[in-house]
């Protein structure tokens, strides 16, 4: 494995953080302050921090797969995702999934708008309104039409972007 070469930081910025480090400049040095009262620096704090968060890609993409009683397999094969990419979802190693790899797996899950909305709202996605290939996908779903390539087909037909190549 190849390790990146620290670049090396500037003598004079150097100098500079340490004095700023020792206090030893003569510019003020600002912190932040808080303009707000205590109490609603706590309820901001306790509101926020209590609030329960909605539940992650990983969990969402998992309990449909469950709840359908479909192995990983049978998953990622239908939907055409790479396996390894399908592991790291899996063990929590991909932050973030593109749009059209959740697209892919609702598809293979057979999900409703419902669920499917679901499945992209926890990857921070959303199918809209104001473009052909998200409405031509409402479509399919909305049709029942799952197998990706006959997707890929109505996209093509359209002029618009496959969901694979």
């Amino acid at each position: 494995m190849l390790l990146k070469k620290r670049k090396e930081i500037p003598k004079e910025l150097q100098l500079e953080f340490n004095k700023i480090q020792k206090g030893n400049t003569s510019e003020p040095v600002i912190k932040y302050s808080l303009s707000l009262d205590d109490d609603i620096l706590e309820n901001a704090n306790s509101d926020i921090l209590l609030t329960k968060l909605e539940p992650s890609f990983k969990e969402v993409l998992f309990n449909f797969i469950d709840s359908k009683g479909l192995t990983d397999p049978e998953v990622y094969k239908k939907a055409k995702v790479d396996k390894r990419l399908f592991s790291k979802i899996r063990n929590d190693e991909s932050k973030y999934v593109s749009k059209n790899t959740v697209i892919c797996l609702g598809l293979a899950l057979e999900l409703n708008q419902e669920d499917f909305d679901k499945l992209l709202k926890a990857n921070h996605d959303v199918l809209s309104d104001n473009s052909y290939f998200d409405i031509a996908i409402k479509w399919c779903i909305k049709n029942k039409i799952y197998d990706i390539e006959q997707v890929n087909d109505i996209l093509y037909a359209c002029n618009l972007d496959l969901l694979t190549k």
